[in-house]
């Protein structure tokens, strides 16, 4: 689809476990010709970028829904971990943001190494194209 002054082009590249203090974008020493490109075309950059939890799900919950997601128990064992972690899901009654861009004209693309973000979960709900891998 063609950009327009209503529906300028977006682009939202998450990353797990890339520290930003890392990359040549941000000062550091590994190179990021790719990223430095993006930025450097009219991109927004954001210097300071906070998440709602250290680790995939609730970042990526908080992201997409903008809301506090779901807890999981505090200081759970590896067992109780991994049965809370098929629960987690994302209401039904909340909107995403892949579906509030579809619903504006935007066609939504996730491509995804993690399997941890694969449906039912729904934190992909409303892209066009889901493509999960991981």
């Amino acid at each position: 689809q063609n950009p327009s002054p209503d529906r300028p082009p977006v682009l939202l590249i998450t990353a797990d476990t890339l520290r930003a203090d890392a990359c040549g974008l941000y000062g550091g020493p590994v190179p990021t010709p790719a990223l430095e490109t993006i930025a450097g075309a009219n991109a927004a950059v954001f210097e300071r970028a906070y998440v709602l939890g250290p680790w995939t799900l609730p970042s990526m919950f908080g992201l997409f829904a903008s809301r506090i997601p779901p807890g999981l128990t505090p200081h759970a064992d590896g067992k109780a971990w991994k049965e809370e972690i098929t629960l987690y899901r994302m209401p039904k009654d909340v909107r995403t943001l892949a579906e509030i861009l579809h619903q504006r004209g935007y066609a939504t693309g996730a491509f995804v190494a993690n399997s941890l973000l694969r449906d039912p979960k729904g934190i992909l709900r409303g892209f066009d194209t889901r493509i999960v891998t991981g």
